[in-house]
């Protein structure tokens, strides 16, 4: 397990991360997410970089997202 942080969009918010070098895709709490247990919050609204907001989900052995 590797841990790191990310600056992310335009905004430059930091968001630290475990880097899954397994895992295909990187999923980024929003300040509109209503189930999300995350110190750190991203606005994407205030960010001029493009954001997928399609709602999808993935099963991570015990866990899923």
């Amino acid at each position: 397990m590797f841990l790191g942080e990310i600056r992310m969009g335009t905004t430059n918010t930091i968001v630290n991360v475990v880097f899954d070098t397994g895992s295909d895709w990187l999923v980024v709490p929003d300040i509109n997410c209503v189930n999300c247990n995350s110190t750190v919050l991203v606005n994407s609204s205030k960010s001029g970089t493009p954001v997928d907001q399609n709602t999808t989900s993935r099963n991570y052995g015990s866990a899923s997202l």
